[in-house]
């Protein structure tokens, strides 16, 4: 078994790695810990959910918290209940986009502030690890049951200032059997456009295929449909529905930092001169697109709990990653939303009136290898080395691996958080540029292994 504790959250294995039992432990700590007087919780669709929010709750409960139960609702749901509704803290029952065997636990404080391992989520962890009690339970605290679907309709569309007229757009969203097909009706409606649905129906044992649209096996069947239907573009949810991913006109992906490029335009035309976030394997034209409308560009720390920090500190306006995560500053604090950036994106292409497959255009100088993952075991005396290596004379970036830069190419590289990985990303001018730096790249992490 390994420990479910993470860099940005709790997940593991169900029930070998997380269960009731860590569920209720982890609320106990959370409350010693952190005391909040009054939590936000909720769960996703998994099968597992259910009994682990339960567990979670007679936890919070037990220890005097004033618990507002959402239900079942998407991640970004529990994010803005907390802001909107002041609470102290929330707890989300997810595992995101993993495969139906896999739970876990997002938190986050008053105004929506993150935890994860080095900002308080270690403080929990070591506690949890401790504990050997069982449930001597006073339940001093209050459990109220809120249905919050139709506040949160309209907080997205208040945040995202929609105009009245917007062209009629024809989109195929394939919601993955996740939490999406709860929450996007309920935009559809208010929106003019026509939708053809897949698999919205939630079901967390994803009986059709996972809820994890990086991978290109879950998006062959709406990039098929998006062709076959004629839509402007195809859109699909994470299984949490924090994240948001698209599919242009020709049935092309679009990765998640050219969305962010993209929509960059629209925060710095409503918001001028302001930061905006991006991570370390964001491509060149995000940062040349950012300037271009007047902004300041920021790279931040990959992961949802290092951006949204890194974000307030600088006061940024807008930020996100590669990974399909999309933070907005707004209601007091920071948040991700799938429903807001699936807004937001309406909202811009109707300002532009242009085709989706424009936004590929739009960065097609440059050329990007994608994440790479290579098993090595010394992933500090790899860095070191591929430092010494590449990095003479040019810029090197330390804010999260190593980011170094030439004229013609860069590229970043970052030991994974939870396995004996090397993440490797490449950007040129040229893809046969990209494609050297790439194989040069490999070859000599490639020579670690036989070390190990």
């Amino acid at each position: 078994m390994g420990s479910p504790f993470h860099a940005y959250d709790v997940r593991g294995l169900y029930p070998s790695e997380i269960d009731e039992d860590l569920a209720w432990k982890f609320g106990r700590a959370f409350m010693d810990i952190f005391d909040p007087p009054t939590v936000v919780v909720g769960h996703d669709m998994r099968p597992s959910s259910g009994p682990l929010h339960e567990a979670l709750i007679t936890s919070l409960k037990s220890l005097g918290a004033r618990i507002i139960d959402l239900g079942l609702i998407s991640t970004d749901m529990m994010y803005i209940a907390v802001l909107k509704l002041q609470a102290d803290a929330g707890l989300m029952i997810t595992a995101s986009h993993n495969p139906a065997r896999y739970n876990g636990i997002k938190t986050v404080l008053k105004n929506a502030v993150p935890l994860g391992l080095g900002y308080g989520l270690e403080k929990i962890k070591d506690t949890v690890e401790k504990d050997r009690s069982h449930c001597s339970c006073s339940f001093s605290g209050t459990i109220n049951k809120l249905n919050f679907m139709d506040e949160f309709v309209e907080t997205v569309f208040d945040l995202a200032s929609m105009p009245t007229e917007m062209p009629h757009r024809k989109i195929a969203i394939d919601a993955g059997n996740g939490m999406g097909g709860l929450v996007l009706p309920g935009l559809i409606e208010r929106l003019d456009i026509e939708t053809k649905n897949l698999y919205f129906e939630p079901d967390g044992t994803f009986p059709n295929h996972e809820a994890n649209p990086m991978l290109e096996e879950n998006r062959k069947e709406l990039q098929e449909t998006v062709l076959a239907d004629g839509s402007d573009f195809g859109f699909a949810p994470d299984g949490d529905f924090d994240r948001g991913f698209f599919i242009d006109n020709h049935g092309r992906f679009i990765n998640g930092d050219i969305i962010l490029g993209f929509l960059s335009e629209l925060e710095l035309r409503e918001k001028p001169k302001s930061i905006i976030a991006m991570d370390v394997r964001c491509s060149r034209w995000v940062s040349e697109r950012i300037r271009q409308f007047g902004g300041t560009p920021m790279m931040v720390k990959v992961g949802h709990a290092h951006a949204k920090r890194s974000m307030a500190q600088a006061g940024a306006v807008f930020g996100g990653e590669v990974s399909g995560h999309y933070y907005y500053q707004g209601l007091g604090g920071y948040f991700d939303s799938g429903s807001l950036v699936f807004l937001k994106f309406l909202k811009l292409l109707a300002k532009k009136d242009m085709q989706v497959s424009e936004i590929l255009d739009l960065s097609s100088e440059y050329h990007l290898s994608g994440e790479i993952n290579i098993s090595v075991g010394q992933t500090d005396v790899v860095m070191e080395h591929i430092l010494q290596k590449f990095g003479n004379e040019k810029k090197v970036i330390k804010i999260d691996g190593i980011r170094i830069e030439d004229e013609d190419y860069w590229f970043s590289l970052r030991a994974s958080n939870t396995e004996p990985l090397m993440r490797i990303n490449v950007e040129a001018s040229t893809e046969s540029k990209m494609c050297e730096i790439r194989d040069l790249l490999i070859a000599e992490i490639q020579r670690f292994q036989d070390a190990d």
